[in-house]
């Protein structure tokens, strides 16, 4: 999984993937790919990184029935596994 495609490789982010997958159960990682997969596409549409992902957390947050406050503090954790493996493939 990578969330900027730009400065990892293939690899990097099949490694990741796999790392995070490896890490967090399958409802997380499933829940944090909907939230990135939504992040990357609001990158493409040139909001700054905070903002897409903020964006990418409410939109996910309306399909789950949460705010999105309470799911960002939900995938707080899954980001920080995600940096670590981001680190341990790059």
């Amino acid at each position: 999984m990578c969330l900027d495609t730009r400065r990892a490789t293939d690899a990097q982010c099949e490694c990741t993937t796999r790392a995070l997958a490896d890490t967090v159960s399958p409802q997380d990682a499933a829940r944090y790919d909907q939230i990135a997969v939504r992040f990357v596409s609001n990158r493409g549409t040139g909001q700054a990184w905070v903002g897409a992902w903020n964006s990418a957390v409410a939109e996910v947050a309306v399909y789950e029935g949460l705010t999105a406050g309470g799911l960002q503090k939900a995938v707080n954790p899954l980001a920080a596994v995600h940096r670590e493996a981001m680190k341990s493939c790059g």
